[in-house]
């Protein structure tokens, strides 16, 4: 025993040794078998025959003023263990992270909030990569916080064939999405041997695409200087791209080519127009609006669309004038006061998710707008009080009482109209007699239009609007569609509305072009244009069914081109509209996720070379030169 007793003291040692390794491995099994309570209970009863040992052998010794530091330390020490593994099992359980990025890059936006939280069954990302990305996996973690009907998965392709056949996958690093029996590809997370990060704008208009049972068809109205759908600084090729990703089907529409408007357009839209619209499509798209179809209209300042019959009905009227911005925000991103920053939205679902953050408009607009019966108007887009709408644009800025405006006005505003569309009279059986002087009525009497008196004082516009009794002849100015359109007009199908429709109306059938000649003679003998039906099919019941329309009027077109479109909220204001007029009410209207910018530096040969000589030999050199300088003075 006396042998033992230089070692007894250290007893302790394994005493903690076995009591710290049962308690760890009890919590990180997470269930507390017998071994690990034996390895506990053993390590106590070492650590309690050492402490009788010492009170046996040393009776003064907690008396003693070693002991008492030496056991201040230890209890110190402990309360320190608890203190810090208490803050890291809260920081585990309640894990919160701060996003310094510059586009919150590891933050999801609200678009994906919303998308995921409004998931009512089961959705599965897939991801077939043998060597996951750790940034895809924390990213995919961020989606599964919000809802637990999101769920996902790695497979490793070489190891789960089956699955690779039943996902078709074609190549490593596919992403695919699953909705109950639909999968649908959503991402290929290697090209050209290259990895790359999972992209939270791409699964998340997947996720979005992936639950829609419908397609819905936008078309871009064309053929009159409209803005092309193609990918010059002046089209609208992001537009059309992402309008695709999120489930649209995005086509060009020539109303003349077309005779008429298709039946299964969900939306049209007018992005800036150069020249007047032709009467006869002008009033197809007014019956389009009457009958619950839905447009958005985008003009540029000085240009007269032509558009007047259409705005009447809805309270709208464009005013000419060209908005400026004197605040002087515009000069911190190289911007003229032509270019109006804007950061006021108005309260609607295409703006509510935008708060003060920063669209811009060069050359816009102001809208005016009245009260209509049925109709809602909302503001979108409001000038703030530092900002005019100016007739001329001259080097002096000053306002002008006489001729200018001054802010807060519109810039752009969303319109709701939910009424009895107009009674269509059915067309004449063979039986009937028919009335010689019968002559179609495209559109209201003057008399019968509401006048539109706006809040806005508007100068006259720069170019006439064209009179309701002008008769339809081709235009003396050398416009090729206009003369096209006169040349060619036996193969338009210019037929009265009154005749053509011969049942309710509804966005089931194409609208035609409409004839705007007040005077046109229907004979009534079969025409090579329209032939009765010999059966007659339609009641002359009157409807009573009111329909919903809606409308977006922005005066400006250039935000949305290929040159604008990623600036700021730009993009998402238009696609924003897009989906609300499209009666997406299940799709979410909120900002898209952001991408990482490029920050790539590339250095030509010459200044590689010399940031080399200067971070390894004259810097080095300077700093030696500095230090043996400093010698030398102090000796």
């Amino acid at each position: 025993m006396q042998a033992l007793k230089p070692y007894l003291k250290y007893l302790y040692v394994p005493g903690v040794i076995l009591t710290v390794a049962g308690v760890v491995a009890g919590i990180t099994a997470g269930s507390w078998s017998p071994l690990y309570l034996g390895l506990i209970a053993i390590g106590g009863m070492i650590l309690v025959a050492w402490l009788g040992w010492l009170l046996s052998n040393y009776p003064g010794l907690f008396s003693r003023r070693s002991t008492q530091a030496g056991t201040n330390a230890l209890v110190t020490t402990i309360a320190l263990l608890v203190i810090v593994g208490a803050i890291n099992l809260l920081a585990f359980r309640y894990s919160g992270k701060i996003d310094l990025t510059e586009n919150q890059l590891f933050t999801l936006s609200p678009q994906t909030e919303t998308v995921i939280t409004q998931l009512k069954q089961p959705v599965k990302v897939w991801i077939f990569s043998s060597n996951p990305m750790a940034s895809d996996k924390d990213l995919l973690k961020n989606y599964q916080r919000i809802n637990n009907n999101f769920s996902f998965e790695f497979v490793n392709p070489d190891q789960q064939p089956g699955l690779v056949k039943e996902f078709n996958v074609k190549s490593q690093g596919d992403v695919f999405v699953q909705y109950g029996a639909k999968k649908q590809l959503a991402q290929t997370l290697i090209n050209f041997n290259q990895p790359e990060p999972l992209s939270e704008i791409k699964l998340t208009n997947t996720i979005e695409k992936i639950q829609r049972d419908r397609l819905l068809n936008v078309y871009f109205l064309q053929g009159h200087g409209e803005h092309p759908l193609n990918n010059s600084k002046e089209g609208v090729s992001y537009a059309v791209t992402s309008l695709e990703n999120k489930g649209f089907k995005v086509n060009p529409l020539n109303l003349v080519q077309n005779a008429g408007i298709p039946e299964n357009a969900n939306a049209i839209v007018i992005a800036g127009p150069k020249r007047e619209i032709l009467k006869p499509e002008v009033q197809a798209l007014k019956t389009y609006s009457d009958r619950g179809g839905n447009l958005m209209v985008m003009v540029d300042p000085e240009v007269n669309p032509g558009l007047d019959p259409l705005f009447q009905t809805w309270g709208i009227k464009l005013d000419p004038r060209t908005v400026v911005d004197l605040s002087g925000a515009g000069n911190l991103l190289g911007l003229g006061p032509a270019a109006p920053i804007i950061t006021q939205y108005g309260e609607h679902p295409i703006t509510k998710e935008f708060n003060n953050g920063i669209s811009i408009f060069p050359l816009s607009r102001p809208i005016a707008t009245v009260k209509m019966p049925n109709v809602q108007a909302v503001t979108l887009l409001e000038a703030s009080p530092k900002m005019l709408a100016k007739k001329e644009l001259t080097a002096d800025l000053q306002f002008d009482e006489k001729q200018d405006l001054r802010g807060p006005f519109d810039l752009g505003v969303a319109l709701e109209r939910t009424a009895i569309p107009p009674q269509i009279t059915p067309s004449p059986s063979p039986s009937s007699s028919p009335n010689p002087n019968l002559s179609p009525n495209p559109q209201a009497s003057p008399s019968s239009i509401p006048s539109i008196s706006p809040s806005l004082p508007i100068p006259p516009s720069p170019t006439t609007s064209p009179s309701p009794t002008t008769s339809p002849s081709p235009s003396p100015s050398p416009n090729p569609q206009s003369s096209k359109t006169s040349q060619n007009s036996s193969n338009i199908k210019l037929v009265s509305y009154t005749l053509a429709q011969t049942a309710t109306p509804s966005l089931a059938t194409p609208i035609p072009l409409v004839s705007p000649s007040p005077s046109l003679p229907i004979s009534p003998s079969p025409s090579p244009l329209v032939s009765p039906s010999p059966t007659p099919t339609t009641s002359s019941k009157a409807i009573t069914e009111k329909v919903t329309s809606k409308m977006v009027v922005i005066g400006n077109a250039l935000f949305m081109t290929n040159q604008w479109f990623n600036e700021q909220l730009n993009g998402d204001i238009f696609l924003n509209s897009v989906q609300w007029l499209a009666n997406r009410e299940e799709q979410p209207l909120a900002i898209r996720p952001k991408e990482a910018k490029n920050r790539r530096l590339t250095l030509t040969p010459l200044q590689a070379s010399a940031i080399n000589w200067l971070s390894l030999v004259i810097f080095p050199l300077l700093g030696i030169g500095l230090g043996i300088f400093t010698w030398w003075k102090r000796r």
